[in-house]
């Protein structure tokens, strides 16, 4: 997959969604929160991408939008890590697409890995409009599989189990749309969908005419 994305010349963007925290972060051997997830993902796939001469750039799906540029090597690596120390959740009234993806900020070509919890509504429809636009996109689910209801906010179980089937209605909506959409499990659970999305990328398109 990285030589093949290598071969194109293509930027890999991880996106991370930065709408929504949810669980409680224990620290680097305790359960992990969203943005725990979301944070030790972001470093691996820079990473992985990293060592085999790719370029990365970082980016938030948030009101912030913070942005880090595109570059190769072990210094980049080094960047991407100060620049993780910073990712915090920011709750927003308004729709960010168009702030984050600004004109000429994300290449053509770009592979875009997005890490989201998918618990705004916004960052499935985000998804959906970078789909619809021809990027190449993956999603990650970074939400804890075990993540417990939260009682102190009045959940019932009976609604807590109904949310949870609505979200999974949203994930196989994604997928109709092309966005394949897979929990994260550590390095080894996008090798799959990443093979699938390199054979798309080389794979001609047809053009209107």
């Amino acid at each position: 997959v990285a030589a093949t994305l290598s071969d194109r010349d293509a930027e890999v963007v991880v996106l991370l969604d930065v709408l929504a925290e949810a669980g409680r972060s224990g620290g680097v051997d305790g359960a992990a929160s969203v943005l725990d997830t979301t944070v030790r993902a972001a470093a691996a796939i820079a990473e992985h991408y990293l060592h085999r001469g790719d370029r990365v750039s970082l980016l938030e799906y948030g009101p912030a939008a913070r942005r880090l540029r595109p570059a190769t090597g072990r210094r980049q690596y080094l960047t991407v890590l100060e620049w993780l120390l910073d990712v915090r959740a920011h709750a927003s009234s308004h729709e960010p697409y168009d702030q984050v993806f600004g004109p000429q900020l994300l290449s053509a070509d770009a592979l875009v890995v997005v890490l989201t919890p998918l618990l705004d509504e916004r960052s499935a429809q985000m998804l959906a409009r970078l789909a619809r636009s021809g990027r190449f996109v993956v999603a990650v689910d970074t939400l804890p599989a075990n993540l417990s209801p939260p009682k102190d906010q009045g959940w019932a179980e009976v609604a807590y189990r109904l949310w949870w089937l609505d979200r999974d209605t949203m994930i196989a909506q994604l997928r109709e749309h092309g966005v394949p959409v897979v929990r994260w499990a550590g390095a080894g659970s996008l090798d799959q969908v990443l093979h699938d999305v390199a054979r798309l990328a080389t794979a001609p398109r047809v053009g209107a005419r």
